[in-house]
């Protein structure tokens, strides 16, 4: 049994190993110069279009994006011109979109209070649906609501990596660009975040990070902190990526997304690895990264699993309610 263990796991690390080398490869291919080329030299592109269709060609990815609404929340028509935190969410349709959205409407607008924030929603659908158009309608915030059918097939691994690139490619498209201090955070629509962790964002000036609760088969996954700096990382898989952390566990200043050659994810990422080939895009080191939350003491966002609701047969007959 013993013997039967140890193939077992020799196994599994065998396989990391050969997916370690892999993304190695991946990411030695993907110079500066690939990206560069197939953006077509934009410095930024001088509008949306160009751009997006620029990263389809790199990525396959469909395109069918489009902006489709914009909405300063009252007095706030120069929100650009501040310091903003611009939050990108994608979202997909799905039994508990709604409630899922409604839930981070409000964290939003609750955070409003001590940090400016900008929402930009990116539905992974051929077209705008009425139910997400409804809800940011009814929010008191600044959004921009997006669509982008995401490509389908094999070699395409990172959930959500087209639509938070159409939230990328959104920003850059800004005339005039967002302030040099404002920050870029993704944030799914189906964590619980804490109001307190927007005005904690809005300090970062490189990569801040700080724990989640709920994460990599641990109650907390978090950055390890000795002298106000990180030193490691508690963390799933933390010995094959150089930044082992989960998409709601950083942030990252605007100045990296507005560069020549733009930060964005490739959807052909390795499983795991979409997060630390973003991070390693950046040219930073852990010795540069910003620990908030108390010196990554304190979790403000956190993994949940919603259970799926059980909806039976015949017991919805007659329902006069048409959306939940």
């Amino acid at each position: 049994m013993a013997a039967a263990w140890r193939t077992v796991v020799l196994s599994a690390l065998v396989g990391l190993a050969v997916l370690r080398l892999g993304y190695l490869e991946l990411t030695a291919g993907l110079g500066a110069e690939a990206w560069k080329n197939a953006l077509d030299n934009t410095n930024p592109p001088s509008s949306h279009a160009s751009g997006a269709h620029a990263h389809r060609r790199l990525l396959g990815v469909s395109s069918t994006q489009e902006l489709i609404t914009k909405k300063p929340a009252t007095g706030a028509n120069d929100s650009h011109a501040v310091p903003t935190v611009y939050v990108i969410t994608p979202t997909y349709e799905r039994l508990t979109q709604k409630a899922d959205l409604t839930r981070l409407m409000h964290t939003l607008m609750v955070a409003t209070r001590t940090a400016s924030i900008f929402w930009i929603v990116v539905e992974d659908a051929p077209g705008p649906s009425k139910l997400v158009s409804s809800l940011l309608a009814r929010s008191e915030l600044p959004y921009a609501h997006l669509y982008q059918q995401s490509a389908k097939g094999e070699d395409v691994h990172l959930k959500a990596g087209a639509t938070r690139n159409e939230g990328v490619l959104y920003l850059r498209s800004l005339k005039p660009p967002p302030h040099p201090d404002s920050v870029v955070y993704f944030a799914d629509d189906d964590n619980v975040y804490d109001d307190r962790l927007f005005a904690e964002i809005l300090t970062v000036r490189n990569i801040g990070v700080w724990p989640v609760g709920y994460s990599g088969q641990r109650r907390a996954e978090f950055p390890y902190i000795k002298n106000g700096r990180v030193t490691g990382f508690n963390s799933y898989l933390a010995y094959l990526r150089r930044f082992p952390m989960d998409m709601a566990s950083f942030a990252i200043n605007i100045k990296y997304f507005l560069r020549e050659v733009p930060l964005l994810f490739d959807p052909k990422a390795p499983p795991v690895f979409g997060e630390t080939m973003l991070l390693e895009s950046t040219g930073e080191s852990w010795d540069t990264l910003e620990p908030k939350a108390a010196n990554c003491s304190q979790v403000l966002v956190w993994h949940i699993q919603v259970v799926k609701p059980i909806i039976k047969p015949g017991y919805d007959r007659g329902n006069h309610i048409a959306e939940v």
